[in-house]
């Protein structure tokens, strides 16, 4: 990293990228500021003072990064970026910087000793971990119980060790035994955690789980029986819902789907799992009976209502569609279509509950019900024609006609059906009598009265 800030033309853009990776915190923005500002008066003119400044100020900021970038992750882009600058001119970099010139000595220069000086650190790397992993195996023969094998506990504590050695500061009086133990004791026990389990479970939650089995069994011991999950989260610390939560993580080895589910073995627990995916038999039973409804329903209407109600709800696998998207089709007004939407299904509804209520089924088991069509007919007319009346007589005509089929008669059924035939004829002469449109014939018919014009004013006379 000594060498990386070294190239005047270069810095500005090494300064940006250190400043978008690292915290303020680990490198104050005055360091950089100050770097940049010496390379500046460096480039404008070359003065042994100027240069002096610029070793000062670089020397600053690499002491902020070896301890900021423990790493070397911006180190390792900053190179790779300039690599490939020397190598192909058109790359992509992270660093906002114009390409040098083809053939530039200093630039080679300057890549070259910053490559340099990259090995150096990496052998001296390399050597300290070869000095050093007879630590790693006497760690690792500690662990060698476990699930994994002895060479893979190795290989992991390998990987701590080389994260020890680019973190460790040998300036706060520690040796690197001792420092390195801790890194290569974390990777070996997070590998055990990680592979153990046939269920990978997070740290946190091992821990948690080890805490309570602790407690559980320490109560058993002191009192003799299981305890509670109250009690169990007073004696960790621990929220009754997270222990219910991690119940089954409580157990060591889960239950694989493989076993069988009966004594005989003929079939497994993955068996008796339900594929969610899969309708169930009630389902299944409703939608066919809501197909036949609808395709019974859509059967009654004209060939147009039936397509418009089939685009407003979206059936046979279409989008839905707004009324006036359906009324361009048709040529019509939005308005219109919801006219149309709305006068059909109220219709629909009115017949369908006029044939239900003269359908209902009489007490005596001797008699057949037999559905009346024309009574449903003339039902369904007389709710349209007491429709155009008034609301309330409209109703109190759907009341009338529904409560035919409530009269427990011990009467046949054709002769229930009769009686609600005559029924419906006799609100069909009422509603006739009653109806606005004969008021306003017979309203024509009268002859009409001249209104006597008033005049304001004197009249005037002749002159």
């Amino acid at each position: 990293m000594g060498r990386l800030p070294s190239y005047p033309p270069f810095v500005s853009a090494i300064c940006a990228l250190i400043g978008e990776r690292l915290s303020a915190e680990a490198v104050p923005p005055a360091v950089l500021e100050a770097v940049e500002k010496t390379s500046r008066a460096l480039r404008d003119r070359v003065l042994k003072s100027h240069e002096e400044a610029f070793n000062a100020a670089r020397n600053a900021l690499i002491d902020r990064l070896v301890f900021a970038d423990v790493d070397s992750v911006v180190a390792d882009s900053i190179l790779a970026d300039l690599t490939g600058l020397e190598g192909d001119r058109g790359v992509a970099t992270n660093m906002k910087v114009k390409p040098p010139y083809r053939d530039s000595a200093p630039f080679v220069r300057y890549v070259a000793a910053a490559r340099k000086a990259h090995n150096a650190v990496m052998l001296a790397k390399n050597a300290f971990v070869r000095s050093n992993l007879r630590l790693v195996v006497a760690i690792a023969r500690r662990f060698a119980r476990s699930s994994i094998p002895l060479q893979d506990l190795i290989q992991d504590g390998n990987m701590g060790l080389m994260k020890a050695v680019d973190r460790f500061d040998p300036t706060r009086g520690c040796r690197f035994a001792t420092y390195a133990a801790w890194w290569i004791r974390y990777a070996i026990t997070r590998a055990i955690v990680d592979t153990d389990r046939s269920v990978r479970l997070p740290l946190h939650m091992i821990d948690a789980c080890k805490k309570v089995n602790r407690a559980r069994r320490e109560y058993e011991v002191m009192y003799g029986r299981t305890p509670t999950d109250e009690e169990l989260s007073s004696a960790t610390g621990i929220s009754m819902e997270r222990i219910q939560r991690m119940s089954w993580s409580l157990i060591d080895q889960p239950l694989s789907l493989s076993l069988p589910a009966t004594r005989d073995g003929e079939s497994s627990l993955a068996d008796t799992l339900v594929d969610a995916s899969q309708a169930t038999p009630y389902e299944l039973m409703d939608s066919a009976l809501l197909q036949d409804a609808l395709l019974e329903v859509f059967d009654k209407l004209s060939p147009m209502e039936a397509d418009i109600l089939r685009k407003r709800v979206g059936l046979d696998g279409e989008p839905e569609l707004t009324l006036k998207e359906i009324g361009a089709n048709y040529s019509l007004s939005r308005e219109r279509i919801r006219q149309l939407q709305s006068r059909r299904c109220a219709s629909s509804a009115r017949s369908s509950s006029a044939a239900s209520s003269c359908n209902s089924s009489s007490d005596e088991p001797d008699h057949e019900p037999v559905a009346p069509p024309r009574g449903a007919r003339l039902a369904a007319l007389v709710a349209r024609r007491c429709a155009r009346v008034s609301p309330s007589s409209s109703r109190d005509a759907n009341r009338r006609c529904a409560g035919i089929g409530d009269v427990k008669q011990v009467a046949s059924s054709r002769e229930r059906a009769h009686r609600c035939d005559r029924r419906a004829s006799r609100d069909v002469r009422r509603a006739r009598r009653t109806s606005p449109r004969r008021a306003i014939t017979e309203r024509r018919g009268r002859p009409r009265r001249r209104r006597r014009r008033r005049t304001t004013g004197r009249p005037q006379g002749r002159s």
